[in-house]
């Protein structure tokens, strides 16, 4: 039986996220969890801040996508895979920090996030899809210039 605390609904052994109420406005994700399923917070609107436990290591596809009034988050090390579209059109997302962790940063993932200030894309990124960053002005990467896979239009049009 999946257990609802704190406005979020977990699987039975607290490893995964299922989803969240819809008018949650701060989400501290439990130690453990491993997994952010597919549209977990998706169209939280009124969701504010996030906080990642160490644990993570996958944000699932349009995970926290249209949380209009989300501001800033932190990636966790141990997140190896940012699904498609997991925070496209968080129109008010500002900051982000990517770790380390990262190999991959799937289509649309941060797509429409117009706000984002200048973000740094870990040099152990191994692929990032299409669009990922569509709309973000300023992007910084000092990785491997091969062995990196980069989907048509990242940045899109500007």
């Amino acid at each position: 039986m999946p257990v609802t605390l704190n406005g979020i609904e977990y699987s039975d052994d607290l490893t995964t996220v299922l989803q969240a109420d819809k008018d949650i406005t701060y989400a501290a994700i439990l130690s453990g969890v491993t997994t952010i399923n597919k549209e977990a917070f998706y169209r939280c609107e009124q969701l504010t801040s996030v906080s990642l436990p160490d644990s993570l290591q996958c944000v699932g596809e349009l995970a926290f996508s249209f949380c209009s009034n989300l501001t800033s988050v932190v990636i966790p090390n141990a997140v190896q895979t940012i699904a498609d579209g997991a925070f496209a059109h968080c129109a008010k997302l500002e900051k982000v920090i990517l770790s380390e962790g990262i190999a991959t940063i799937g289509e649309n993932a941060f797509y429409k996030c117009r706000r984002l200030s200048p973000t740094t894309i870990p040099t152990n990124v191994k692929k990032i899809g299409s669009q990922a960053f569509y709309g973000v002005k300023v992007l910084y990467y000092s990785g491997p210039k091969c062995g990196t896979t980069w989907g048509a239009g990242i940045l899109g049009y500007i």
